[in-house]
């Protein structure tokens, strides 16, 4: 597996640079293309001789004289083949599942929509027909070229100016969707040698969390017995250098455990404080929270009466 890490450009570089017609079989080389050419990159990861949704989609769409026409106007496309059952002399195919573990494409048909320097600015599945894909792929331009401007910007900035610029532009994106920004984050890292934008040290803090947590789950991982579980749990909210995250994760189980054993609906009270305080320590888990306490004031009876079938 090729690390998320690796540049686009190396992780890409290995393949063959083309396939057939207008389509590039190597990422590395299309964003040469793009750059050159002023235009955003097109990849589309499909399974082409096993993913029905993908052979519908090629023959519909991506693979028509049509869609040929209005993409590469805006476009150089890449295919990223994830064939099983043909022969693969190359190590192309093969090659190409280290890109989907890569790109942490989850699903084909997938498309990803990425800029010359390699940030994914937008990611979209199956269209039924060049109508909706047209349309689709108009808006992702627009979005694709605003940031590639907006970076372009940026880079003509000088010094410190520059990292600043950068990384305002990296900690705009959503937490959970920067992983699609990996190209921007190495680059910043590259330029920042004194961690003016502090993601070095952000990063450490979070492969140090990692490491911390890591151990707590595979003494949590395997427990059946809920009462020794929430023993154990109860046992590591006692460290005092747990950070937030996943203090209020081991809270948020802890209430869940509770519920599992509710008998009456004051032990289902007595579980919000729990996820009170667990919200409190950390805010961003407001949505998924809030979700579980819709759910148990509109649902006692019928959790009451889970658990008692369960323990008869």
């Amino acid at each position: 597996m090729i690390h998320p890490l690796i540049s686009v450009g190396l992780a890409a570089c290995i393949a063959p640079a083309f396939a057939a017609d207008a389509w590039l079989t190597n990422i590395g080389e299309a964003c040469k293309q793009a750059a050159a050419q002023n235009k955003a990159v097109l990849i589309e990861f499909t399974g082409s001789d096993w993913c029905n949704p993908c052979m519908a989609l090629r023959k519909n769409v991506t693979g028509t004289k049509e869609f040929e026409n209005y993409a590469s106007k805006n476009y150089i496309l890449v295919e990223i083949d994830l064939a099983k059952f043909k022969k693969d002399p190359t190590g192309l195919y093969k090659q190409n599942w280290g890109l989907y573990e890569a790109y942490k494409v989850r699903g084909v048909p997938c498309i990803l929509i990425m800029d010359p320097s390699g940030n994914i600015t937008s990611r979209f599945g199956y269209h039924p027909n060049n109508e909706s894909m047209k349309k689709t792929l108009e808006n992702t331009f627009r979005k694709n070229r605003e940031f590639h401007e907006t970076l372009a910007a940026a880079e003509r900035k000088t010094g410190d100016a520059k990292i600043l610029e950068l990384t305002k532009i990296y900690k705009s994106v959503p937490e959970d969707n920067r992983h699609n920004y990996q190209a921007l984050f190495n680059r910043l890292v590259a330029l920042d040698k004194n961690d003016l934008s502090g993601l070095v040290a952000e990063t450490q803090k979070k492969l140090a969390i990692k490491a911390m947590r890591a151990p707590i789950e595979a003494d949590l991982i395997g427990i059946k017995d809920p009462v020794l579980l929430e023993s154990k749990i109860d046992q590591h909210l006692l460290r005092t250098d747990l950070p937030n995250d996943l203090r209020a994760t081991l809270l948020t189980t802890k209430a869940q455990i509770r519920l599992f054993r509710a008998k009456t609906e004051q032990d289902i009270d007595n579980i919000q404080p729990l996820l009170d305080q667990a919200l409190k320590i950390d805010p961003k888990l407001d949505k998924e929270i809030n979700r579980t306490k819709d759910y148990i004031r509109g649902n006692k009876q019928q959790i009451l009466e889970q658990n008692r079938r369960r323990n008869h």
